[in-house]
């Protein structure tokens, strides 16, 4: 932390990971049940949000314990931002989702 009371960049993106992490751990079915079909959108359309996703959670009646286990699904080296665009869920508010490729190393 710097002396003012704010968080340095570094700490801030250390911190972030660490709470990636631990949703990840306590989410774990729903995040590796979301992950693969990611990746496999993403391997056959070349690309994938988490809106793809939510329609197919919502079809299949799956649900995180907490929210930010979307976020905890791109997590990893494999995942590539290649665009953004507007949520089409009116409950986000035409937020700005992240677009992303998968590419395996």
């Amino acid at each position: 932390m710097k002396d003012d009371g704010q968080m340095t960049l570094e700490a801030a993106l250390a911190e972030k990971e660490q709470v990636l992490d631990l949703v990840t751990l306590n989410n774990q079915p729903f995040v590796k049940t979301m992950r693969k079909i990611a990746v496999d959108l993403a391997k056959a359309n070349g690309a994938v949000t988490s809106d793809d996703l939510r329609l197919l959670a919502d079809k299949y009646g799956l649900k995180p314990m907490h929210q930010n286990s979307w976020g905890a699904i791109f997590s990893g080296k494999c995942w590539k931002v290649i665009g953004r665009k507007p949520s089409l869920y009116k409950s986000n508010h035409a937020r700005e989702l992240k677009v992303w490729a998968y590419v395996a190393y």
